[in-house]
C-alpha cells in the first residue's frame, strides 16, 4: 500500500477517534460502548496482535537462541517457582481483583464489560440482577475470559493466569536483561533481583492486574528493541498493536503510547524516512476504548475511593507520599514487600546511570539500541512515579497501594543490569554485584515470606478468605448471601447482593424465603466493637440489616483488633405491624383489576421477577 493512502487514513482514523470520543458519544453512551463493544475490540487488538507477533519471535529465535540452554532454562523455572512456594494463594487487593473476576465472569457468559452487583437464580438459571461498567482496563478480564472459554469457568483460573504470567515475566526479564547487560548473567541477575522482591510474590499469587502490566511492558520494550534493530514492517505492526494492549492493562500505562511513538520516530530517523504500515490506521480507533472508558469517574466520584480526601491528585500530596515511598523503599520491617538489598543497588545505579547519561545526551540516540529504549519508556516510568505520588492514595508503605511501585522497580532493575555491562573487566565489582541479590533472596526474601507477615496482616484477605471458604461449603444447598459486598459470591457464581439494597424491600427476602427459591439465606456482616461500652455495632452502612430479620449467629471471627466479622443465617422476616399475610396467587394489589384464571400464571411470574431482590 503506498504511503500517501496510509498516511490519509492515518489521519482519517485519528479524527474519527477525536469525534467519537469527544462529539459523537457523551458519557452514557460512551459506557454503552464499552459493556457491548468492549469485549469485540479487544479481542480484534488481541487477534491482531498474535498474528502480527508470530514473526517477529521467529526472527528473534533465530537471534537469541544461542543464549538459551536447558541448563539456563532451569534455574530460570526454579526462581520463577520462588514465587509460589511460600505465599498464599488468594485475593490480596480486595476489591480490584474480585471486580477483574466477576467482569471476567460477565465477559465470559455474555461477553458485557460490567461489574455484576448482584447474583440472582430463577429456575436453575442465573442472571446478573444489576450492574455498573467499571473504571478498571479491560485486558486482563479479557484474558481470564478467553482462559474460562477454553477450559470452564473457575474462581480459581485466576491463580493459573497469575501463575503463567508469572514465568512470562521472568523470561521477558531475563531476555531483557540479557541484552542491555550483553551475557548470560546480566540475566540471571536481574531475574534473581525479581525474584528477591517479596512484593512480585505477593501479586504473583494474586488475583490481580499487576503482573499483566509487567509483562506488558517488558514485551513492548523487547519489540521496541527488535523494532530499532530489524526496521521491518512486521516488527512496527506487533509494536504497536502490543503498546495498544498495553494500554488497555492498568489506568496510567496509556502513557506508554508515548514511549512507543518516541521509539517509531527514533527509528525513522535511522532509516532517514518516515513510514506507515497498517497498523497505524486501527491504532487509534482501538484505544478509543480506553478513552470512553475513562468517561466513568465521570458517573461517580465513588469510583475515585477518596476516602477522606477532597480530590483525587494535588500536588499537596507529594511530600507526604514522597516520604512515605523512602520508607516503603528502604524499611527493614517483615511487614513491608519491599527489598532493601534492591532499593540500594538500584539507588546507586540510577545514580550512575543519569551521570552516564548526562555525559552522553547529545548522543542518546546513537546508543544501543536496547538504551534507548530503556531511556524512552524510563522517562515514562519516572512520570507515572511522580503521578503516583501526587495521587491521594499514593503512599507506598500502605499494603494496598505498595504495587504501584512494580513498574518503577523493574526499571530499577534493568538499569543495574545496564550498570552490570558498563563494568567491563572489573571482575570483583561484577562479581559483587551478582552476589548481592543471591544474598537478599536467600538472607531476606526466603525468610520474609515464610513468616507470610505481610498477608497475614491484610484484615481483607483473611476475611475474605473465610467468607469464600464459607461459601465453598455450602454452595450446594441452594443458598442465598446478603453482604457487605456481594463480589465474593457473585465471584463463586452463588446468588448474592450487597445488604445496603434490601433497606426497604425486606418483602422481597420473605417472599422467595416462603417461595421457596432459596432454601437458606446467610448475612454476612462487618461489626466494630466500642473498647467501652463493649457493643458491637455495624462497621458501615453495607453491613446493616433490617431490625426485621431474625438472625441466628452462625460464626464470628475477628481479624482485626476490635473489628469482627459475623455470619448469621435468616430464620425469618417479621411482618409490619399493619402487615397482614397475604398469598400473591389469585390475590389483587390494590388499585389493580381483579385477575382472571387463565392469567394467574403469568401475573405469578411477574410478580415472582419484581420480588427478587
Amino acid at each position: 500500500m503506498q504511503q500517501r493512502y496510509l498516511w490519509f487514513g492515518f489521519i482519517i482514523s485519528v479524527i474519527a477517534a477525536f469525534v467519537l470520543n469527544f462529539v459523537v458519544f457523551d458519557t452514557e453512551q460512551s459506557l454503552q460502548v464499552v459493556r457491548y463493544g468492549g469485549y469485540w475490540i479487544i479481542t480484534v487488538s488481541f487477534v491482531l496482535f498474535c498474528f502480527t507477533l508470530f514473526p517477529v519471535i521467529k526472527s528473534f529465535w533465530h537471534e537469541t537462541s544461542g543464549f538459551f540452554s536447558w541448563g539456563l532454562f532451569s534455574v530460570i523455572f526454579v526462581l520463577g517457582l520462588l514465587l509460589f512456594v511460600h505465599e498464599p494463594w488468594g485475593y490480596k487487593v480486595l476489591m480490584d481483583e474480585l471486580n477483574l473476576v466477576v467482569t471476567s465472569l460477565a465477559m465470559h457468559l455474555d461477553r458485557e464489560v460490567i461489574i455484576p452487583l448482584a447474583l440472582q437464580r430463577v429456575g436453575g438459571e442465573l442472571f446478573f440482577g444489576s450492574e455498573l461498567v467499571d473504571k478498571r482496563p479491560v485486558f486482563f478480564p479479557y484474558l481470564l475470559s478467553v482462559l474460562h472459554d477454553l477450559t470452564g469457568y473457575r474462581p480459581s483460573n485466576v491463580f493459573v493466569l497469575n501463575g503463567l504470567l508469572s514465568f512470562c515475566l521472568v523470561g521477558l526479564l531475563y531476555l531483557l536483561g540479557q541484552k542491555i547487560s550483553q551475557c548470560r548473567k546480566g540475566g540471571v541477575m536481574a531475574v534473581v533481583m525479581i525474584v528477591s522482591l517479596p512484593l512480585v510474590a505477593l501479586n504473583a499469587t494474586g488475583a490481580g492486574f499487576e503482573l499483566l502490566n509487567l509483562v506488558m511492558i517488558l514485551l513492548v520494550m523487547l519489540l521496541a528493541v527488535q523494532y530499532l534493530q530489524q526496521r521491518d514492517d512486521s516488527t512496527m505492526n506487533a509494536l504497536v498493536l502490543a503498546g495498544v494492549l498495553l494500554a488497555h492493562t492498568r489506568y496510567e500505562s496509556a502513557l506508554y503510547v508515548f514511549a512507543v511513538g518516541a521509539v517509531i520516530l527514533i527509528g525513522w530517523s535511522y532509516e532517514g524516512r518516515v513510514r506507515l504500515t497498517w497498523s497505524f490506521l486501527l491504532a487509534p480507533l482501538l484505544l478509543v476504548l480506553r478513552l470512553l472508558q475513562l468517561k466513568s469517574f465521570g458517573v461517580s466520584e465513588g469510583l475515585w475511593v477518596l476516602r477522606d480526601r477532597e480530590v483525587p491528585f494535588s500536588l499537596s500530596f507529594v511530600k507526604e507520599n514522597l516520604d512515605s515511598a523512602l520508607v516503603y523503599f528502604f524499611s527493614i520491617s517483615r511487614y513491608q514487600t519491599n527489598s532493601i538489598v534492591l532499593s540500594l543497588v538500584a539507588g546507586v545505579s540510577l545514580v550512575f546511570f543519569l551521570v552516564f547519561l548526562m555525559k552522553r545526551w547529545r548522543s542518546v540516540f546513537r546508543l544501543r539500541p536496547e538504551i534507548v529504549v530503556l531511556v524512552a519508556f524510563g522517562v515514562v516510568v519516572i512520570i507515572n512515579f511522580f503521578i503516583i505520588m501526587a495521587y491521594h492514595w499514593g503512599q507506598l508503605d500502605d499494603y494496598m497501594a505498595a504495587r504501584l511501585s512494580l513498574p518503577f522497580q523493574v526499571l530499577s532493575i534493568l538499569v543495574v543490569a545496564f550498570v552490570y555491562a558498563e563494568l567491563g573487566n572489573r571482575i570483583f565489582w561484577k562479581r559483587l554485584l551478582f552476589a548481592l541479590p543471591i544474598v537478599a533472596l536467600i538472607a531476606f526474601t526466603l525468610p520474609n515470606l515464610t513468616k507470610r507477615a505481610a498477608t497475614q496482616t491484610n484484615y481483607a484477605y483473611q476475611e475474605t478468605k473465610w467468607f469464600m471458604d464459607f461459601i465453598k461449603k455450602h454452595r450446594n444447598e441452594n443458598a442465598f448471601y446478603m453482604m457487605p459486598s456481594p463480589l465474593p459470591a457473585i465471584a463463586m457464581k452463588e446468588p448474592s447482593i450487597t445488604n445496603i439494597v434490601l433497606k426497604g424491600r425486606e418483602e422481597t427476602i420473605e417472599f422467595h424465603m416462603r417461595e421457596k427459591t432459596y432454601d437458606d439465606v446467610y448475612v454476612f456482616q462487618r461489626l466494630l466493637k466500642n473498647p467501652q461500652t463493649k457493643e458491637k455495632v455495624p462497621y458501615d452502612k453495607h453491613s446493616i440489616v433490617s431490625s426485621r430479620f431474625v438472625l441466628q449467629p452462625i460464626a464470628e471471627r475477628s481479624f482485626k483488633p476490635l473489628y469482627y466479622s459475623k455470619i448469621s443465617k435468616l430464620e425469618r422476616v417479621e411482618p409490619k405491624n399493619d402487615e397482614k399475610d397475604q398469598s400473591l396467587v389469585g390475590s389483587t394489589a390494590k388499585n389493580e383489576e381483579p385477575i382472571k384464571d387463565e392469567d394467574a400464571e403469568a401475573h405469578y411470574m411477574k410478580r415472582y421477577i419484581e420480588m427478587l431482590p
